[in-house]
């Protein structure tokens, strides 16, 4: 004859069905968080690459634009560049300012692939160079 003791740990060996489906439950909606929040992540390195060489797309053309002392017609202007083996797509505004020797050049950048976002942009101001080269034959 079985005593109560022994009847209770025969009825506990195993897991009912209802709490195997509520388990099984918890893991598919923990899997499913952990997968969306997984591709958030891989979607913010690759914009944030995107972004990184858009920049540094835009950064070199202001760059260019200072080196190379350029004195740019007001308007819009397109160029390319290619970096990080993707296509680039620029256009280059130029604005005048109060000051007649000064222009204002904003340079925005979009991967060839969509034109029509821009993935950064830049702003910087240009002087004349015939001021500056006035000025540096002044001094000598």
């Amino acid at each position: 004859m079985m005593n109560s003791l022994s009847r209770l740990h025969l009825k506990s060996k195993g897991f009912t069905l209802l709490e195997i489906m509520v388990a099984i439950a918890i893991l598919a909606i923990s899997m499913t968080a952990i997968i969306k929040s997984t591709g958030q992540v891989t979607n913010n390195a690759f914009l944030l690459r995107q972004t990184t060489f858009a920049h540094w797309v835009a950064q070199n053309k202001m760059n260019e634009l200072l080196i190379t002392k350029a004195w740019p017609n007001t308007g819009k202007d397109k160029d390319d560049a290619v970096m990080a083996d993707l296509d680039w797509e620029l256009e280059i505004e130029t604005e005048a300012t109060p000051v007649e020797t000064i222009r204002k050049v904003t340079v925005y950048v979009s991967s060839a692939d969509t034109p029509d976002e821009v993935a950064s942009s830049i702003t910087g101001y240009l002087i004349d160079p015939a001021l500056i080269q006035a000025n540096s034959n002044s001094k000598t």
